[in-house]
């Protein structure tokens, strides 16, 4: 049992803080950023695993016969991990224009405003509870980012320095 309900206080708070709960109740505006997060994270999570793979190849880096393709293909991979660093950064500005849209929205019904008591608590308990799930996809993203970033930075660090022997 709730221990908030079981005392007798009434919370604004969503009872269930599942994303189903939550995109029933969000606006068009979040539900449209949602969609386009989700595209950034699948791209994300793509562009990680192609570049952890690629980086697999070129494992044994003493074995390596070709060094120019081999820095040619890290030139490529290095742009990629900037390009999905530059679009999780988009994302995140993307996230605080949609976020601060939205708080207008909060205490606004088709009469005109709300009273600004527990129906407007509600919608913002509910917005935070989305960008805390929110933020914590951008942690994942963003470590999965700086992971194969530095990955691709050790293998770049690694083959100057058997090139420099």
């Amino acid at each position: 049992m709730n221990r908030r309900r079981s005392v007798g206080i009434n919370s604004p708070m969503p009872t269930q803080n599942i994303l189903w709960s939550i995109w029933q109740e969000i606006s068009i505006t979040a539900k449209l950023y949602l969609l386009i997060l989700l595209a950034v994270s699948i791209y994300v999570l793509l562009s990680s695993i192609y570049s952890l793979l690629r980086l697999r190849s070129f494992k044994n880096l003493s074995k390596v016969e070709d060094i120019p393709s081999v820095q040619c293909s890290l030139q490529t991979l290095k742009a990629m991990s900037e390009n999905v660093r530059q679009i999780v950064v988009l994302a995140f500005y993307l996230f605080g224009l949609m976020f601060c849209w939205s708080f207008p929205f909060a205490i606004r019904t088709e009469n005109g405003y709300r009273s600004f008591l527990t129906p407007a608590l509600h919608d913002f308990f509910l917005y935070f509870a989305l960008a805390a799930r929110v933020f914590f996809l951008f942690v994942v993203m963003h470590t999965a980012q700086w992971f194969v970033s530095r990955k691709i930075d050790n293998c770049s660090r690694r083959l100057k320095t058997r090139t420099s022997e």
